[in-house]
C-alpha cells in the first residue's frame, strides 16, 4: 500500500526543477544565508568596541552595531527552522515506524539518529525486547519498564556512539527477531542500501540477515546517493518508510520488489 498523497510543498517547485533538487538547493540556500547573518554579529561587535575606544564611552551607538546583533538573531532562526524541519522530519518517520510494533515484539534498532528518533516514539509499547549496538538509544531506553533492552557489546569506534565489529555482529546473528528497524546513508536504484564506512554496513547487513520484516527508515535526501559500502539490497527490505512522496521511478521500483512505501500525509 503506497501513500499516493501529493505533498503541499511541491506545488512551489520551480518549472523545469525535481522535487528533490528544488528541496536540496533550498536547504543549502539557508545554510548559507543562515552562517552569513551569523557572521555579522563578530564584525559589528568589532566596530562597536572601536567606536567606543575612539570616540568616548558617551558616544551613541551606531546603526550598523545594532542591526548586527539582529541578523545574527535573524541568522540563528534561519538555522534553527532548518533543523526543526529535519527533526519534524524524523519524527514523523519515527512515529510511523512505531506504529509497525507491536507490544511483545522482538526488535533491532541500528546505531542511526533516525532509529534514536524511533527509541523515542516506541515508549508507549510494553513488553518489547530491543536489540540494538546503539550506546545513545541503550541510554534513552534506560528509563523504560518492563521492556528487555539487549547491547550488543562490541567495539566502540571513535566518534560514533555505535558498538562495531567482528564481536558485534556474532551477537546479531545469535537472535532472529521480528521486526529490523534501520536507516542508511545512501539509497541506490542499482546498488541498493548503501553507509560511508564498512563496518556499519556489515552490522546492518547482519541485522537485515535477522530478521522476519526489515523496515528502512530513510529520508528524501539519501534517494539516488552512493556512500562507501553496501550493507544490502533493495529485495531484503519489506517496507521504506520515507519523510515525502517519492518520485515516480522510485515508486515504481518499490512496486516492481513488492516493498511498501510509506510517507506523511
Amino acid at each position: 500500500m503506497v501513500n499516493m498523497t501529493p505533498n503541499a510543498a511541491n506545488s512551489r517547485v520551480p518549472r523545469g526543477t525535481s522535487r528533490r533538487s528544488w528541496s536540496a538547493a533550498r536547504g543549502f540556500l539557508r545554510l548559507v544565508v543562515g552562517l552569513f547573518l551569523l557572521l555579522i554579529a563578530p564584525l559589528q561587535l568589532a566596530i562597536a568596541i572601536y567606536d567606543q575606544a575612539h570616540h568616548g564611552m558617551g558616544e551613541a551607538v551606531d546603526w550598523p552595531n545594532w542591526t548586527g546583533w539582529v541578523m545574527a538573531l535573524c541568522g540563528i532562526g534561519v538555522l534553527s527552522r532548518g533543523a526543526g524541519l529535519r527533526r519534524s522530519g524524523r519524527q514523523k518517520m519515527a512515529e510511523i515506524a512505531a506504529s509497525m510494533v507491536n507490544d511483545g515484539d522482538h526488535i533491532f534498532l541500528d546505531a542511526s539518529t533516525t532509529a534514536v528518533f524511533v527509541a523515542k516514539a516506541l515508549k508507549e509499547k510494553e513488553r518489547l525486547t530491543v536489540v540494538t549496538n546503539s550506546m545513545e538509544i541503550l541510554l534513552e531506553l534506560s528509563d523504560v519498564s518492563g521492556w528487555n533492552i539487549i547491547s550488543t557489546g562490541g567495539v566502540m569506534k571513535e566518534g560514533y556512539l555505535a558498538f562495531l565489529g567482528a564481536r558485534t555482529e556474532e551477537v546479531i546473528r545469535s537472535y532472529y527477531v521480528d521486526k529490523v528497524i534501520f536507516s542508511c546513508k545512501a539509497l541506490n536504484e542499482d546498488l541498493g542500501i548503501m553507509e560511508s564506512k564498512e563496518a556499519f554496513g556489515t552490522t546492518k547487513k547482519a541485522m537485515i540477515n535477522s530478521g522476519k520484516m526489515r523496515i528502512l527508515v530513510v529520508d528524501s535526501t539519501k534517494f539516488d546517493q552512493t556512500a562507501f559500502s553496501v550493507a544490502g539490497q533493495l529485495r531484503d527490505i519489506e517496507t521504506v518508510i520515507t519523510d515525502k512522496k517519492p518520485s515516480e521511478k522510485w515508486l515504481n521500483h518499490f512496486s516492481a520488489h513488492k516493498i511498501e512505501c510509506i510517507y506523511p500525509k
